[in-house]
């Protein structure tokens, strides 16, 4: 098995500083958001639009793949009991796609990292999940645990399955789901109307309570006028492209 130009690493509670650091260590050109929300409301210095700027800087390519290879889906049927279940979600054409892609990448030597934000490998679904299936095509992901600091995928494997092995002794292979529970997960909701917003102060609203999921319960989803054209259905889809909102719209009733 060649070595693998692909690594892995966790943002964790980082400063900017020591994040690009150990990128820089391994050579990193470019960096693949592999995040299903690619924001952090604890380290705001992790959030899409600042990350991408500091990452530009230091002469590292941002790329999100989270819809593709994300920890938690969208998409219902890859759970199980409340929890991802990586069995499902390896099956589904989206993953198979972003997979694909690093894989490629990898065959032409292009030195990439799919950041998560668990710090620890074992915890992430970056190794139970993409490690494994990229090992399944011979290749080895490299996770960066420090500044040139690194551990393979078996290594790391080794420590989830504490040294026991995928195999048990009746010959089943370990599966794996995410950590989280998302059917005891809490929520915080909140509402919110637009007039007498301007398009400034109502995203600024969203962002400053850390809001990642918007929910548009509007029969209409347009307004007239150029005043509020901002909330009307094609834009607040454009705009999904630029904020780390993700904005779903209800079902007619």
């Amino acid at each position: 098995m060649d070595k693998s130009t692909i690594y892995s690493i966790g943002h964790g509670s980082k400063s900017i500083e020591k994040f690009i650091n150990e990128l820089k260590s391994f050579g990193i050109k470019y960096l693949i958001d592999i995040r299903s929300k690619p924001f952090s409301k604890y380290y705001p210095h992790f959030n899409q639009s600042e990350l991408k700027f500091a990452l530009e800087k230091s002469a590292i390519t941002y790329v999100f793949l989270g819809e593709q290879l994300g920890g938690l889906p969208s998409d219902p049927t890859c759970y199980t009991e409340g929890k991802v279940d990586y069995e499902k979600l390896k099956k589904k054409d989206f993953f198979k796609a972003g997979l694909k892609s690093l894989i490629t990448a990898n065959e032409k030597s292009i030195p990439l990292v799919i950041m998560c934000s668990e710090s620890k490998p074992q915890e992430c679904h970056r190794s139970k999940l993409i490690g494994e299936e990229l090992l399944l095509n011979d290749i080895s992901i490299n996770h960066i645990i420090d500044e040139n600091k690194s551990k393979d995928q078996l290594t790391v494997m080794s420590e989830v399955t504490k040294g026991l092995g995928l195999i048990n002794l009746f010959n089943e292979e370990a599966t794996f789901t995410s950590r989280k529970n998302t059917d005891n997960m809490k929520f915080d909701f909140f509402t919110i109307g637009v007039y007498r917003a301007t398009e400034e102060t109502f995203f600024k609203k969203l962002v400053e309570n850390n809001i990642d999921t918007f929910l548009d319960i509007r029969r209409r989803r347009g307004v007239r006028g150029s005043k509020y054209s901002y909330v009307n259905s094609n834009k607040l889809q454009e705009k999904r492209a630029t904020t780390e909102v993700s904005i779903t719209q209800s079902s007619k009733k």
